[in-house]
């Protein structure tokens, strides 16, 4: 139940730092709209994350299988949004924005597709009656993947940051802290 804690207080300082994303607001211009949907993939992902703790600790096995899709869905669609969001933010027009944003897409789909597959052939994870967890060999090529694709857009975002004014480096940094770590 510890575990959970970690992620509530996550979850609250989420809320309390991108509220004005969180509000509906139908005048938002397409950076905005990316960002959005990006705060909202990355708090699925944190509230599966608690989810996960509290069933591991009530040792539903069944109900942490769920879960644990919900939690790789929620990630896939981090990393698919976090791509549009950063090449939209960023200007990010030419070959390398539409090939990062186009391979977030991707990834995104192949996750689906695997974790659909993985219900009846064990590829990706499983949860075992006592609720033991394991990880297989595709859970490992999809990490391989998101470390490949946040690098790509630290290292092109830290390319634009170098060339921008002052004033945006700070923002630009953000972004390319975010994607490093």
């Amino acid at each position: 139940m510890y575990y959970s804690v970690i992620g509530m207080i996550a979850i609250v300082l989420h809320l309390i730092m991108n509220h004005e994303f969180i509000k509906i607001d139908r005048n938002r211009d397409e950076v905005n709209k990316a960002f959005r949907r990006f705060v909202f993939a990355s708090l699925m992902y944190f509230v599966t994350d608690v989810l996960w703790g509290i069933l591991d600790s009530l040792k539903l096995p069944s109900l942490l299988y769920v879960d644990t899709v919900v939690y790789y869905i929620s990630m896939a669609l981090t990393i698919a949004f976090l791509c549009d969001y950063v090449t939209q933010y960023l200007h990010l027009n030419s070959g390398f924005g539409k090939f990062i944003r186009i391979f977030g897409q991707v990834f995104a789909a192949l996750e689906f597709v695997l974790l659909i597959i993985n219900h009846f052939v064990h590829i990706f994870f499983w949860i075992y009656p006592d609720g033991t967890y394991q990880a297989f060999a595709y859970r490992y090529i999809a990490l391989y993947m998101q470390v490949v694709l946040c690098l790509s857009l630290a290292i092109q975002t830290g390319i634009v940051m170098v060339k921008v004014a002052d004033e945006m480096k700070k923002r630009y940094f953000t972004i390319f802290f975010f994607c490093f770590s």
